[in-house]
């Protein structure tokens, strides 16, 4: 058995996907696939997570609980959302660093399950917005300067997760292309093979699109499929471009100091890092 963790993005909802992925579960089913309701391996996340935060009491009760989990139902494959191994909300950028923690805590968790087959699932983003995120979200803490976030590289974060992994395998794509590539992205961490389409499909669509847009793009893909993945993407950044909802679609950085030089700096050198990242060894990465 396999199984397969989503480890979120500090600009992506997750929820999101969960459900999405939640209402497929009777096709993924038909191929042995499973995902557990969150609730059924709650008290796993606790106890790792427990773990990886230097509780010593309870390594060993992690891997009981695991066996407990994909016994429930057992398959070729689970999956599971676990958006906290990489570090807690707000820890994305301690120390100057993208997810300075995840690569030691990516490597205590899979030793917690002990050999496993298991892959890992991620979504990055644009270091800018990841940013203004935080400030957002909590406004006592000093948001990152222009000339400060310029250094932030995904590109050393993955590197250095690889170096203290290996044989790890993750999956990565940027957030901003999630709304082109999503049908892609659901597959990838289900791991679902078939010609049919999922339920969770068009889930993101819908948020995106006006209504009557969303309608008139559904109307269209059912009466004419696309013929390749290329394809799709191109009809839905059209229908995106023509039919979005205000304000969706809109990447405003508008952070104290802040300067359009800035912004475009930092956005170059997320662009040049996730070309590299591509290459590295045992990295598959969805791109639009």
């Amino acid at each position: 058995m396999v199984i397969a963790f989503y480890l979120g993005s500090e600009c992506a909802d997750g929820g999101r996907l969960l459900r999405s992925i939640l209402r497929s579960r009777a096709i993924l089913g038909g191929q042995s696939i499973v995902v557990p309701p969150p609730r059924h391996y709650r008290n796993l996340t606790r106890a790792a997570l427990a773990v990886l935060n230097g509780d010593t009491s309870e390594p060993d009760r992690v891997g009981a609980l695991v066996d407990e989990v994909t016994a429930r139902e057992p398959a070729a494959r689970q999956v599971m959302f676990a958006e906290s191994v990489i570090g807690e909300p707000g820890q994305s950028l301690d120390g100057g660093m993208l997810c300075p923690l995840a690569p030691l805590r990516l490597a205590a968790f899979r030793a917690l399950l002990q050999g496993r087959p298991m892959e890992f699932h991620l979504a990055l983003c644009n270091p800018a917005l990841m940013v203004q995120t935080l400030a957002q979200r909590d406004e006592t803490r000093p948001a990152m300067t222009g000339a400060e976030a310029r250094e932030l590289s995904w590109l050393a974060t993955m590197t250095e997760i690889i170096r203290t992994n290996p044989g790890i395998r993750m999956t990565l794509w940027c957030n901003e292309d999630t709304a082109l590539i999503w049908p892609e992205v659901l597959r990838a961490i289900s791991g679902y093979r078939g010609p049919a389409l999922l339920d969770g499909d068009n889930d993101l669509l819908a948020a995106l699109l006006t209504e009557e847009g969303y309608r008139s793009l559904a109307r269209s893909l059912l009466a004419r499929p696309p013929r390749s993945p290329a394809e799709r993407r191109t009809r839905i950044g059209a229908a995106l471009e023509g039919d979005a909802k205000p304000g969706v679609l809109d990447l405003d950085i508008t952070l104290p100091g802040w300067t359009d030089a800035d912004v475009a700096a930092v956005t170059d050198r997320y662009i040049a890092d996730c070309a590299e990242i591509a290459r590295l060894p045992g990295v598959t990465f969805i791109t639009a």
